[in-house]
């Protein structure tokens, strides 16, 4: 439920339309919780602010913390923002949001991830100071990397479900895709994504089908095709096969075979089967 002071901004905001006048001194009281979204495992993930009123000046947001009371997470305004920022949004988010096709660049970035909680949460906007907080409940939140809660009445918290539109504060727009963006058809995306059929693990190459996650190491392509950072013979289930250097050596039983291979694997109890060529 929003609080009190919105009655007195709406009872400030008709004084100063009746005056012909708007307020200029710098605050920061006017910025409301505008729009929220994220994807299924919370690593793409933003909130956008707006200034509801067409106030000028509230650019004092220096020290000032958006929070999430679900997760405990903080986010604490570095520094006051120039300019004019009448009916202006300010647009925070995850790092991964901003590598996304479609992404307008935001304004800061949240270093917790995820910042809010995807199954319910209430984020307050300077709670010390009573500024404003939005509350949604399990399952009200989408998570199918498209749609977003966007605010229609900060008074009475009424809000849609609709295509994500993340705005800055250039007034620079967009949408992102933050599903399974998954390329190549393999199952895996690039940012992995838990919406994908193979789970949240990175494809490496989101356009080739066969380097992804699940994929077989081959040993002789100079390729990672299993999406581990090691490549042929520096990968584990490579290292033990001829291709890379190592042959197979007869397990010893007799002493006559013992004698031809004495030289170079030695006698007596166990024989190691394998030794590089």
């Amino acid at each position: 439920m929003k609080r009190n002071l919105d009655i007195k901004i709406v009872l400030h905001g008709f004084i100063f339309a009746l005056l012909g006048v708007s307020p200029t001194m710098a605050g920061s009281h006017l910025w409301r919780i505008n729009e929220i979204f994220s994807n299924a495992d919370g690593t793409v993930q933003f909130i956008e602010l707006k200034e509801c009123c067409g106030a000028t000046a509230e650019t004092a947001l220096a020290g000032k913390p958006l929070i999430s009371v679900a997760t405990g997470h903080t986010f604490t305004f570095p520094s006051n923002i120039p300019g004019n920022t009448a009916n202006k949004h300010l647009l925070i988010a995850t790092p991964a949001f901003a590598a996304l096709p479609g992404a307008p660049t935001p304004n800061f970035f949240f270093s917790q991830v995820p910042f809010f909680a995807v199954n319910g949460d209430t984020i307050d906007w300077a709670p010390l100071l009573n500024y404003d907080e939005f509350t949604f409940g399990v399952g009200i939140l989408p998570t199918d990397g498209i749609n977003s809660i966007r605010v229609t009445n900060y008074v009475t918290d009424t809000f849609v479900t609709e295509p994500n539109t993340p705005t800055n504060y250039l007034g620079q727009s967009g949408s992102v895709n933050a599903g399974c963006i998954d390329t190549d058809g393999d199952g895996y995306g690039n940012p992995g994504s838990g919406a994908c059929p193979n789970g949240a693990a990175v494809d490496c190459n989101n356009n080739n089908a066969a380097i992804n996650p699940g994929a077989t190491e081959l040993c002789n392509d100079t390729l990672d095709n299993d999406c581990d950072l090691l490549t042929d013979c520096d990968d584990s289930p490579c290292s033990l096969g001829s291709v890379c250097g190592l042959v197979d050596v007869p397990a010893v039983s007799t002493p006559a075979l013992c004698l031809i291979v004495a030289a170079v694997v030695g006698c007596g109890g166990a024989i190691f089967r394998r030794r590089r060529s």
